[in-house]
């Protein structure tokens, strides 16, 4: 079996993050759309190959990101599953039977192509009408796909509780100096993490995950469900339900109901609730977002195409890549900052949109001519966590800030 993770053109549902990385490269739960998929082909299709599909400026990054990955290529023949990026797998993939699809709400969440037919164009695959959707009756607990990046927040706690039975049954390290409130066995620290004396790990509301090589300072309360990637510092923070941190990060202050990516740092006291945070942002000492609006209404975001009504309350703020905010920096409710944008504390609340690039200050949306100084500070933020600024990252930035 041959398995293509493809992008479907709902790209703009999720910006910023989505301007940098392939939507199987976005982050909840536990894991990376890919990686998810991936863990549900180890169990379900042994020895299947996977291909990955993205827009073609982002290809030669993340070839050079990850060298054994298969990206824009696509196999010559055989049985193929075609499966949108954005889908949390389910039962009803497994069982999906050649020439059979499975659409929600219009869109396609897989296809099975049957032998020859592979070479065939993306889109013909997609919309044949001979392919026919899964019918009542059919059995297999049912796939769910996500078009927006506030559905990625809204739904963390759930994916989080669901993956830990992926950590489950191995090995957890559980150090006797950390206080634990409820089941232990709803906790998972990887060997090589250090929790220190005067943590606080609460279970009552959901499992706790912990990655190998992070380090947890005493005064630290983790709330469950909670997911902690690999290599992380945690100093002080209040991290509340419904948080997962990708690897690389540092947290300090509180944080609820938010997703950071990696490589990110807000170290210091202030709020973040209700928030997807990018790779390689700085959110300075007392950066705080507002995550519900006075009135209690319904909460809209700006997207590339329009202002669009999330139909929900708690919506906090989106953050692109390489976002730099100062000390003091305060987030409107749903405001998207785009990537490589600078933030300069006034007094001011953010508006609901700053482009790439562009610079927040005075209370007002510069365009500044500073790409290159901010490539360079790019360079030497990666530098001081031990990673090379490539070629192939500045391709990515140098695109995005020619199109935007």
């Amino acid at each position: 079996m041959n398995i293509i993770i493809f992008e479907d053109g709902s790209a703009d549902g999720f910006y910023p993050v989505s301007l940098t990385r392939p939507l199987w490269e976005i982050r909840s739960g536990a894991f990376s759309f890919r990686e998810r998929m991936e863990n549900f082909a180890s169990s379900n299709f042994p020895g299947s190959k996977i291909y990955l599909h993205t827009r073609d400026y982002l290809a030669p990054y993340f070839r050079e990101k990850y060298p054994g990955l298969k990206i824009n290529e696509y196999p010559a023949d055989g049985e193929t599953l075609l499966v949108s990026s954005t889908v949390y797998p389910g039962t009803d993939i497994a069982g999906l039977e050649p020439g059979s699809s499975i659409r929600i709400g219009g869109r396609t969440v897989a296809v099975n192509v049957p032998p020859g037919m592979i070479s065939s164009d993306f889109g013909k695959i997609i919309n044949d009408g001979s392919v026919r959707r899964m019918g009542p009756g059919e059995t297999g607990s049912p796939s769910s796909i996500v078009g927006f990046i506030w559905d990625l927040v809204g739904g963390n706690s759930l994916r989080i509780s669901g993956d830990f039975d992926f950590f489950g049954n191995r090995t957890s390290f559980i150090p006797d100096n950390v206080t634990i409130l409820g089941e232990r066995g709803h906790l998972y620290i990887e060997e090589g993490a250090i929790v220190d004396q005067q943590v606080v790990i609460d279970l009552r509301g959901g499992p706790v995950i912990i990655r190998g090589g992070t380090k947890i300072y005493p005064f630290t309360y983790l709330q469950g469900p909670c997911y902690v990637g690999r290599n992380c510092v945690l100093s002080g923070a209040r991290v509340r339900e419904g948080v997962s941190i990708g690897d690389c990060c540092r947290i300090g202050g509180e944080v609820e109901d938010s997703i950071f990516h990696g490589f990110s740092n807000k170290y210091h006291d202030g709020f973040i609730g209700h928030s997807y945070v990018g790779e390689w942002v700085n959110l300075g000492a007392m950066t705080s977002n507002s995550d519900l609006k006075n009135n209690y209404s319904n909460v809209s975001v700006h997207l590339p195409g329009g202002r669009v009504d999330t139909g929900q309350k708690k919506v906090g703020c989106f953050v692109g890549d390489f976002v730099k905010a100062s000390i003091g920096t305060l987030i409107n409710t749903g405001s998207v900052l785009g990537t490589g944008a600078m933030l300069v504390h006034s007094g001011a609340l953010t508006p609901a949109h700053v482009p790439p690039f562009r610079w927040f200050i005075g209370s007002s949306v510069e365009n500044r001519d500073w790409f290159q100084g901010f490539i360079k500070t790019a360079a030497e933020m990666m530098s001081r966590r031990g990673m090379e600024f490539s070629d192939s990252l500045g391709a990515v930035l140098d695109y995005l800030y020619r199109n935007q």
